[in-house]
Formats: structure tokens, sequence, C-alpha cells
């Protein structure tokens, strides 16, 4: 292992590990019942296509300022994302509900985790803020040439950052 590998390391595993008090979290609900779409969309057929949902928790206790879904080869993440597809600001996300990601085209070859971000008024900008912002992700998803339907990704609201 590299020195700067081993730096990174033991960043991310102090930043994990930092001793914080517990943060006193609303209980988070998710009201999807007949939210999921019945038929695929045609979209998530094609090659290159990334095609999956972000849940949405109730109460998100603010307004949304900015959703994020990025490609990472390893998590927590410790850095920029490989790739960044999207970068949504005041994005419409309904309490409760989902976001849909339908994107064409995801370039990006290998195995990563899609990973999500709702900042939210008073949160983070790169780096959630913990008990403010929301994370989630996948577990990792195989990119190349054929399209990619990723699992829900439940949002919690970030600790550890």
């Amino acid at each position: 292992m590299t020195k700067l590998a081993a730096l990174g390391l033991a960043l991310g595993i102090a930043s994990l590990a930092g001793g914080c008090a517990p943060l006193d979290l609303p209980e988070l609900s998710y009201d999807l019942l007949g939210d999921a779409d019945e038929e695929l969309d045609p979209l998530c057929e094609e090659d290159y296509a990334m095609c999956g949902d972000v849940l949405i928790p109730s109460p998100l206790g603010g307004t949304p300022v900015r959703m994020a879904v990025a490609l990472y080869r390893n998590i927590p993440p410790a850095g920029p994302p490989f790739a960044t597809i999207i970068d949504d600001e005041m994005p419409d996300v309904p309490e409760g509900g989902r976001y849909k990601v339908r994107v064409r085209p995801v370039l990006e070859e290998g195995d990563f985790y899609v990973w999500s971000n709702l900042y939210m008024e008073d949160g983070g900008d790169f780096v959630p803020k913990n008990g403010v912002d929301f994370v989630g992700n996948t577990e990792p998803q195989t990119f190349d040439v054929a399209p990619v339907i990723f699992p829900d990704i439940t949002l919690v609201f970030s600790e550890g950052f």
C-alpha cells in the first residue's frame, strides 16, 4: 500500500470514528405504494442507459436544493466521484416518493456504487452535512454497453461526514 493510499484510508477511518455524539433525528418514512412504474421506460432498454429510483424520505424537514447521483469505486466516498451522472439544482423531490433517474448515455465502464446525495437548505455543498442532508447507495453495479437498472436507493440522514 502506498503512503498516499494509507493516508487516505486513515483519514477515511478517522472521519467515520470521529467520536461524535449520535444525532437526534426524526423517524423517516417512505409512502411508495403505487408509485413505481408499471412498465419499463423504453430509454432504460437502450445501450449505455442507467435507470433506477431514489426513494425520498418523509419528513424532509426543509427545502431540497440539490440532488446528486454519482458513481464511486469505493464507499464511503472519500474525495470526488469517478463520474457525476446527475447534478440537479432545486430538484422536484416529492416527500415519501421517488426521484426517477433516467440517463443516457453513461459511458463509464467497470464496477461502481451508485451514490446519491440530497442536499438541503442550510446543509452541505460537496460534502453532506450530518443530520441535515440525505445519502444512499446501491451495491456495486457493472457498467458496460448494456443498460444498468439499479435497485432503489433509500435515502437516510447523512452521518459520519
